[in-house]
């Protein structure tokens, strides 16, 4: 049977509009290319740091929107609301 954390992630994913969950998960690919890019330990991805973050914004300056980038962050912090993470 499915376990209660797997129940949690779907109901939590449903609530979401398909374009939301959509640029939430283009936002975690991104994020997740660039640590592999880096070499950052899953363990550092989350809780991702400031600086870790403030890295990642700063690699798409002058390359995506603002609104894109925002959404990408909206993305991570899902991430981390369902992670537990702070």
């Amino acid at each position: 049977p499915p376990s209660a954390a797997s129940i949690l992630m779907e109901v939590m994913i449903s609530s979401l509009e398909p374009k939301t969950r959509s640029n939430y998960g283009a936002g975690l690919l991104r994020f997740n290319q660039f640590c592999d890019q880096l070499n950052i330990s899953e363990h550092d991805r989350c809780p991702a740091s400031e600086a870790l973050i403030s890295a990642f914004i700063a690699s798409f300056v002058g390359k995506r929107s603002s609104d894109c980038v925002n959404s990408w962050l909206a993305g991570l912090k899902f991430w981390h609301t369902f992670q537990g993470a702070p």
